[in-house]
């Protein structure tokens, strides 16, 4: 703890030094804020007090292409059930499909997420209105809020088409929706996997393959297999809430936003 002071003490020196060996010209300084006076002349500058106010503001300015990607999956998926109902398909074929679709889900929605550090340049965001763990917050928030609602709407259209129990429908959807979170999570968590967004993709390659592998194993869809299923999704839900800790607290000590 010692050494720690005495190393930001003599980099506090070390800055006071080199402003010091800076010689600041007057005249230029008095023509500088004269152009500055000038422009902000005439303009309104006002604090923004209201919470409603400041959240549209930041869904309006934030990066919209990776919860565009997403949106387009929701309803790619929401589309696919329907077809696959018109389709006839059986009811193993749709729990296979349906668990895939929502391991992708979990890794795209973790992606909107990662894609705020993707750049190299979320340092500039705590400098800017919204600071990086707002942002973030908000990414998570939407998504989340799309997650739910679509994968609650294909609890009910799945469990009245192919006549599945809404908890077994739901356990088979949010288990792997959890797990691929937890995953993408854990590769956010990482400086690898903040500097190369391929990772994250690849690790959404490896859980589809093996939730194929999953619904190769006809013993695990069976009612009796229901507490294994809910364990999983309780360890997975802890495990991701203490992601999410981790990640802001990560954010906050200025340990995750420094990507390059």
């Amino acid at each position: 703890m010692k050494d720690g002071n005495y190393g930001r003490m003599e980099i506090q020196e070390r800055f006071r030094a080199g402003d010091r060996a800076i010689v600041i010209d007057e005249q230029r300084k008095s023509e500088t804020m004269q152009i500055l006076q000038g422009y902000t002349a005439g303009k309104k500058i006002s604090a923004i007090n209201s919470r409603r106010q400041i959240f549209l503001n930041q869904i309006r300015y934030m990066d919209k292409s990776a919860a565009g990607v997403h949106i387009l999956l929701c309803l790619i998926l929401s589309l696919m059930a329907v077809w696959l109902y018109k389709r006839g398909a059986g009811r193993k074929d749709i729990v296979t499909v349906l668990m895939v679709s929502a391991g992708v889900l979990g890794i795209v929605s973790t992606a909107q997420i990662g894609h705020v550090f993707y750049p190299g340049m979320a340092e500039l965001s705590e400098s800017c209105f919204f600071n990086v763990r707002q942002i973030v917050a908000l990414q998570m928030f939407l998504a989340g809020i799309m997650n739910l609602t679509v994968l609650c709407l294909i609890i009910l259209f799945v469990g009245n088409g192919w006549k599945i129990n809404f908890i077994q429908t739901g356990l088979y959807l949010f288990v792997p929706l959890v797990a691929a979170q937890c995953c993408g999570l854990g590769v956010l968590l990482s400086e690898a996997g903040r500097k190369n967004r391929y990772l994250l993709g690849m690790t959404g390659a490896f859980l589809t393959v093996f939730y194929l592998f999953l619904a190769s194993k006809p013993g695990l869809y069976t009612m009796s297999a229901l507490t294994v299923w809910g364990a999983a999704f309780a360890v997975g839900s802890l495990i991701l809430g203490i992601q999410i800790k981790m990640l802001f607290m990560g954010i906050k000590r200025g340990e995750i936003i420094c990507t390059n």
